[in-house]
């Protein structure tokens, strides 16, 4: 009879011992930011944006491409430049005078944003860019490459918008948000002591429309 109850009492802790490892192994599993599966996809494509800069109606042309998670998140890079002509007349940097100049202005950086409700034909976005760049003082708007003054500044473009799908690879886009250009120098024009660029010459109301191709599905 002892030997019997010494049998089932060994039984009864080597049964609770494996149970307690068991239990040990599931709690020490890797754990994970995304514990479920992430189905992961990419985009890219050209961008058009329609904004002002120095006071006048601009046009800054462009793309980007990104990393999609379950077709919601995405994070990439982004980068555009002024595709319009905005001259300059009369300016003296550092006693040099330059005279029928052209401001170029470019930038680019990251890209990261929202999508809601992706399967739907027509869906919100909300987006934000954050990007170094530069402006530029050149003599002629065609060869963009003949600096003659430049300064480097930041940009942040925070933007919402709507996305309609035209096909399972293609989308267009149509956001609406503020550039904000910062870290402009405080370098003066030497004729009238105006700034050679002043940050509220290029912040301001920025609408993009973009067309992009990628695994939306």
């Amino acid at each position: 009879m002892k030997k019997h109850l010494l049998l089932v009492l060994l039984f009864t802790i080597g049964l609770s011992v494996s149970v307690s490892a068991q239990d040990k192994d599931e709690n020490d599993e890797m754990q994970y930011l995304f514990q479920n599966d992430v189905r992961v996809n990419g985009f890219g494509g050209a961008t058009v944006s329609f904004g002002q800069v120095e006071n006048e109606f601009a046009v800054f042309t462009g793309g980007g491409g990104a990393v999609l998670l379950n077709q919601k998140f995405f994070i990439g890079g982004f980068g555009e430049g002024l595709a319009t002509q905005h001259k300059r007349d009369e300016i003296r940097i550092e006693g040099v005078d330059y005279n029928d100049v052209y401001t170029s202005f470019g930038y680019g950086g990251l890209w990261t944003g929202y999508i809601h409700e992706p399967n739907k034909l027509i869906h919100l976005t909300a987006s934000l860019k954050i990007a170094g760049g530069a402006l530029t003082i050149t003599d002629s708007f065609e060869d963009l490459y003949d600096e003659l003054y430049d300064d480097v500044v930041f940009v942040a473009i925070p933007e919402v918008g709507v996305q309609l799908n035209v096909l399972p690879w293609m989308r267009i886009g149509l956001d609406a948000g503020f550039r904000h250009v910062g870290s402009v120098d405080n370098t003066r024009n030497q004729i009238d002591q105006s700034y050679v660029f002043s940050a509220s010459d290029y912040s301001g109301l920025h609408t993009t429309l973009s067309f992009m191709f990628g695994g939306f599905r």
